[in-house]
């Protein structure tokens, strides 16, 4: 979720940045062009007619000028060229803890600490209200996931099952893992409910000691965009932790622990 809203803000950084390096050098060049110009120009000009070029040289020059400055001075202002380069470092770094928890070489509680430090040090970066990429039209409904309970101990083959009101028409029920950094591995496929229960046995390899499992409400794009991911992963064999798609809302989640895990935090 951050690392994608990290992206997205370097991206709008780096037009930014380069929209008014653009006008502050372009700008200033013609400032400087017009000054000049209408000095050398000078030469063979009777008095009135000096005076009258001179004149509109230096007004067009002025605003030339005075654009320039205050492209430079927003620049300076909003930080363009720390944020930026404090966005790609993170970037870089949340991909690298990604890779790692996701290769069991680490953990997540180890890599707790490196997350809030990113959060610290970006803490402009403006995030989604409930953590999906983008605001959703989707209305929350009374949903619950009652097996397994809180702090449970699980296997490998998990056995899921809940309530959830009538869903509404262009909605659909997903089933996902979610990480600490608020990535998701979605599940099997479409829950489908009946006379207000959902059920499913999810299959999860992770390394992670504790993890969330969570129930989510996806509209039309967002369930079409799982559907695809869950194909081609199944084809590809390799389930990479992935960030929520815009469209969806968390309904209900539970906190359960890998079965054999002991009391290691």
């Amino acid at each position: 979720m951050r690392s994608e809203a990290l992206k997205k803000s370097a991206d709008r950084l780096e037009g930014l940045g380069n929209t008014l390096t653009t006008v502050s050098l372009v700008c200033g060049g013609a400032a400087t062009l017009l000054t000049g110009g209408s000095a050398a120009g000078a030469a063979g000009t009777g008095a009135a007619g000096l005076f009258q070029g001179w004149r509109l040289a230096a007004m067009i020059a002025a605003v030339f000028s005075f654009a320039g400055t205050m492209a430079t001075q927003f620049y300076k202002q909003w930080n363009v060229a720390s944020r930026l380069a404090a966005a790609q470092t993170w970037i870089a770094k949340l991909e690298l803890l990604e890779m790692k928890l996701e290769f069991g070489r680490l953990s997540v509680a180890a890599g707790l600490p490196e997350f809030e430090r990113c959060v610290t040090e970006t803490a402009w970066v403006r995030l989604p209200a409930d953590g999906s990429q983008s605001k959703s039209p989707l209305k929350p409904i009374k949903a619950s996931v009652d097996t397994p309970e809180l702090h449970a101990e699980v296997g490998t083959d998990i056995a899921c099952s809940g309530t959830v009101a009538a869903l509404a028409k262009g909605t659909h029920l997903w089933l996902a893992v979610e990480g600490a950094d608020g990535s998701i591995w979605p599940k099997e496929s479409e829950l489908s409910p009946e006379s207000g229960r959902w059920a499913m046995t999810i299959r999860d390899e992770g390394t992670a000691i504790e993890f969330t499992i969570s129930l989510f409400l996806a509209d039309e794009a967002a369930h079409r965009d799982l559907v695809e991911w869950i194909g081609k992963t199944n084809v590809d064999g390799h389930w990479p932790a992935r960030t929520r798609p815009a469209g969806t809302i968390r309904l209900a989640s539970v906190r359960v622990r890998r079965a054999g895990s002991g009391n290691a935090p």
